[in-house]
């Protein structure tokens, strides 16, 4: 899955909260909550970390479908 060309590069010219929104209205990648990515972490799935730090957030990315599901870090800190 290819992000769009606006968030190809972490280091745009971007503030995090544009580049999150952006990301947020990308078909390319999914938000998930605590309890999702939680299950995702423990779940049989061939995954990778995928953090955007650009935008704080955490990622994974499933190495078989190149899926994108992402939390903002805060989330996970709270």
């Amino acid at each position: 899955m290819d992000l769009p060309s606006a968030l190809s590069s972490p280091f745009s010219p971007q503030t995090s909260c544009q580049r999150r929104s952006l990301l947020m209205n990308s078909s390319s990648c999914t938000f998930v909550d605590l309890d999702n990515y939680t299950e995702l972490v423990l779940s049989h799935r061939s995954l990778e970390r995928a953090d955007d730090d650009a935008a704080r957030l955490c990622g994974l990315r499933d190495l078989n479908t190149g899926e994108l599901f992402y939390i903002e870090s805060e989330r996970l800190c709270s």
